[in-house]
């Protein structure tokens, strides 16, 4: 469940980044990466 749930995130965040690459706007795209560090890590800790 958790990793099905996992892998429906990933599929809106490879969307949200393409998006943000057309954009091409460079703080948004740190401040994105930031944000799903933050998520990925608070999913699965390691």
């Amino acid at each position: 469940m958790k990793e099905k749930n996992f892998s429906c995130f990933l599929n809106s965040v490879v969307g949200i980044l393409s998006t943000h690459l057309r954009s091409c706007s460079r703080e948004r795209i740190y401040l994105f990466i930031l944000m799903y560090i933050a998520t990925v890590t608070s999913v699965c800790p390691f």
